[in-house]
Order: C-alpha cells, then structure tokens, then sequence
C-alpha cells in the first residue's frame, strides 16, 4: 500500500493511502495537517488516477516536488513534496531486492570442515623424509605422447558424434551463415545511435508527456527496420493519448473544482453562521462557480449535485442589487485563488461606478483591495515568468506554455496583464511552435 512518511517541527508520521482523495493543508477537515507560511486551508491534494498516485497544486501558495514547484505531478517512490513547512516523502510500487548471483553465494557458502577454501588438500611429507627419485623421460617423448594422447581422443569423439570432417566442417558453415543473416537483418536500417535508443528515448518523452516529442522521435526509424512495426504501434499509442488528454484533464478538474471550491465553500462559508453578514456575497461566489463547473464540464459525475446547489441558492439572490460587501467578498475570494483578473474587474467597475457617489470609507477599502490585488498579481507574475524562462532554458517548451496559459486564465478579466501574457505566448511560439502540444 501507499504511504507519505510526514515529517514536521521533528516529528514524523506515516499516513497509508487508503481513500482515493487525500486532502493536504491546515484545515481540520484535511487528512493530512501541515503548518506553516503560505499554506492554505486546502493546498493540495492527492488523488488515484489510474491506479497511479497524482498530487494535484490547489490555487495560492507553492507546492514543491524534489525542490521544483509543482502544479500537477505523477508521483514515484522516493518523491519529496514540500507543503509550508512539512516533508512529506511518498513510498509505494519499492522494487524487490534482486537475488544475489551465484558467484556471490558461492562466495558466502562456508568451507568444509578441515579443509581451506573448500579444495582437496595435499599430504605434506615428512619433515626430514628422503624424496623418490621420479622417473626420467626426455622432453621428445613427452611431447610424442602428448600428441599421441590428442590424436587417440579426437577419433574416440569422431566415432561417438558418428559425424565426418566433411559434415562438422558444413554445420560449422551453417552457423556462421546464420550469424552474418542475423546481423544483416539487425543493422539494416538503424540509425545513428541504435535502434534500441531511439525508442528508449521516445519512452522516456512519453514518461515526461513531451508527446510530440516522443512522435518526431519514433518517426526516424525507417520503413523495415527492426524495432518499425513497434515504433508505429507506439506513435498510434501516443496520438489515442493525445487525443483523451482533453477529457481526462476535465475530468479531473472537475473533480478538484467541486470538492474544493463548491462542496468544501458550502461547508466552510456558506454554512458557517461567523458569515451571516456576508451571506449573499458569499452566495454570488457559489452561483458564480456552480455556473462555472456546468459550462467547462458538462456531464461530469458531479454535474447533478452542482444543480441541486444551484436551484437551492440562487433565488437567495434574485433581483437584489450588488452591494460594496457582495463586491469584496466575490473579489476578496478570487484574488484568494490567485485569479486576479477576476478580482481586479470586480474591484475597478465597482469603483468606476461609485467612486463619485459611493460612501467615503467604501470607497477606501476598494481602493487599498485593488492595490493589494495588483501587488499580489505583479508578485505571482514576475515568479511565473522566472518559472517559465528556467523550463526554456532546459528545452522543457510545454512546461513554459503551460505557466503561460496559466497566466492568461488567471489575468482574464484584466486587459493590461492579459496582453503580457499572450504575447509571451506567441514570441514563445514564434520560436519553437513546432515543438509544442497544445492540449
């Protein structure tokens, strides 16, 4: 079974995987408490997707994985994810230990009784004994009887093979010619560096889902070589993954989306009588998500209890104006989650429209909110450009789309920061477009 080996402040624990989604952060409701700056009520969480084990970055904050941020990643034994100011050391799929080899358990196997390394021992003589004098034979006739002896030896294997010359010359012939076809068939074809490490290296892009990589790499080998119908199966392989990548991407935002940002905001927010005075904003960030979810993920699994959420609350609301409260919790909320286009629009047409009417103190407050929105947002940019020039510089050009993207979703809503972001984009793509997978 799985299991993350926690330790914080000196202490260790060790927490088995046994649900399906495990919740990481300082919330009581989590399965796994953790401490520190920057973690969140949620952080993180880490879910079983396909038998394997995924840990998935959950809005603000940082989430590190063998000391690189992560915002998703499929975890293997020995990883090391830092949460604020907790280790939490994943252990699961630990290989068995290899059986020793033979020369070494013969090495380890104890000598016989009496006897040094196991060997026969030879009889000293006496000390002081007179030695027999051997019997003398001249090198001539050593060597005629060595001959002798070989010749004797090879006519008693001629008759008991019941082979000639003749026929031992032509199997020897015959396995040669087999050994030169062998290698013919295995050298035609291959490319600098074998065939074998073509698709090893093509594993290893697939492994690292640098997918288009993975294609252009198989599509080196050429039409009969060996390892072809192989290369080919794997290039369908990869498309058909390409292919589901959308959906399965979905699917598990959708799961994420509901458990963290409806279900548990129900819980914490919208039930939590210490809310009461912010009842109706809070209600507005619900509707807002429920609508959301069913638009970027229609017939999930959960799209029935994001209906019910939405006829239960919605009327709450109905025909009442947005108040500076309603405007603050909704944009206070988002810029919580790091999405600080969102927050920034909300914040900049409520003051567009009240600044020269609206109460003197409310004014206030949304003019120190949108600074500290735009302070936050300047913050989490100039890291994740740094992020993103780091993936260039180590050829990762899909890691760099995808923090870019990140950044547009994040900014939608805030036309100055928005264009930043889609033009590092497209100079991203002016440069090595066709290396990239956008999906």
């Amino acid at each position: 079974m799985a299991r993350l080996i926690v330790i914080q402040g000196g202490r260790e624990k060790s927490f088995d995987l046994i649900d399906d989604v495990v919740f990481v952060g300082s919330d009581e409701g989590c399965s796994i408490r953790v401490g520190g700056e920057g973690v969140q009520p949620r952080h993180a969480q880490i879910l079983k997707v396909d038998g394997a084990w995924r840990l998935v970055h959950l809005g603000a904050g940082t989430t590190t994985v063998n000391g690189r941020p992560a915002a998703q990643h499929e975890l293997s034994n020995g990883d090391v994810v830092n949460v604020g100011a907790a280790t939490l050391t994943f252990r699961g799929g630990v290989r068995p230990a290899a059986p020793a080899a033979p020369e070494e358990e013969a090495a380890a196997a104890p000598a016989a009784p009496g006897r040094s390394g196991g060997g026969a021992t030879r009889r000293r003589p006496r000390r002081g004994a007179a030695r027999r004098p051997g019997k003398q034979v001249s090198v001539d006739a050593r060597t005629r009887k060595s001959a002798g002896q070989r010749e004797i030896l090879t006519r008693k294997n001629v008759r008991k093979s019941g082979m000639t010359g003749p026929q031992t010359a032509a199997i020897a012939a015959g396995i040669s010619l087999v050994a030169v076809v062998a290698i013919w068939f295995l050298v035609k074809g291959m490319p600098a560096g074998g065939l074998g490490d073509t698709m090893a290296r093509a594993k290893t892009l697939r492994a690292n889902t640098k997918l288009a990589e993975a294609i252009a790499e198989l599509e080196t080998i050429p039409e009969g070589a060996a390892n072809y119908p192989a290369a080919r199966r794997m290039i369908e392989d990869i498309k058909k993954q390409m292919a589901q990548a959308p959906k399965t991407e979905m699917l598990q935002w959708g799961v994420t989306e509901y458990e963290n940002n409806i279900k548990y905001f129900v819980e914490t927010k919208i039930l939590n009588p210490k809310y009461a005075d912010s009842r109706t904003g809070q209600i507005r960030v619900l509707v807002a998500r429920c609508r959301n979810f069913l638009e970027q993920a229609p017939g999930h699994r959960f799209e029935p209890e994001v209906k019910s959420l939405l006829a239960k609350y919605e009327p709450e609301i109905a025909g009442k104006p947005v108040t500076w409260i309603d405007t603050f919790v909704m944009a206070d909320t988002e810029r919580g989650r790091a999405f600080y286009g969102p927050a920034h629009e909300l914040v900049a047409d409520w003051l567009a429209k009240n600044r020269a009417t609206g109460d003197e103190y409310e004014v206030g407050q949304a003019d120190r909110l949108l600074k500290k929105i735009e302070r936050g947002a300047n913050q989490w940019w100039d890291d994740q450009q740094e992020r993103a020039r780091q993936n260039v510089r180590e050829g990762k050009y899909n890691d760099a789309y995808s923090k870019y993207m990140t950044a547009v979703r994040r900014f939608e809503g805030w036309p100055e920061k928005l264009a930043e972001a889609e033009k590092h984009i497209a100079d991203l793509k002016a440069g090595v477009g066709t290396l990239l997978t956008e999906n």
